[in-house]
């Protein structure tokens, strides 16, 4: 499946043509994981806030700097899953810090999900 599909405007001239990128579906689950840096061994502990195919929003111990390298360790409801127990294990890359304006005092971290596989019960 395509990650854009073309939209034509046609408030503007005919032969104009936008072109509007999808984003993935998101999920707002709050689930407890455990990240880490994929050079270190120490796991930080953190929550995430919405979950999609290509990426994860969750609140983090401390701040990462755009383009780390992290691993991340998650127990899947059985909503995403289909099975209870499963455990996503996967990799990617932060590609933004968010300050959440709920009121959180933890930063947000949005990731990548470049790998990933599921270890089940």
């Amino acid at each position: 499946m395509p990650a854009f599909a073309p939209i034509f405007d046609r408030s503007s001239t005919r032969k104009q043509a936008s072109l509007t990128i999808k984003r993935a579906r998101r999920f707002s689950v709050q689930v407890a994981l455990r990240y880490r840096v994929r050079t270190e061994k120490r796991w930080r502990s953190g929550v995430t806030k919405n979950i999609g195919m290509s990426g994860i929003l969750f609140l983090a111990e401390q701040v990462e700097e755009p383009s780390t390298h992290i691993e991340m360790r998650l127990a899947l409801p059985m909503e995403l899953s289909g099975e209870s127990g499963a455990e996503l294990i996967c990799r990617g890359r932060v590609v933004r810090v968010v300050q959440l304006n709920n009121g959180e005092s933890l930063p947000a971290l949005a990731s990548t999900i470049s790998h990933y596989r599921f270890v089940r019960p």
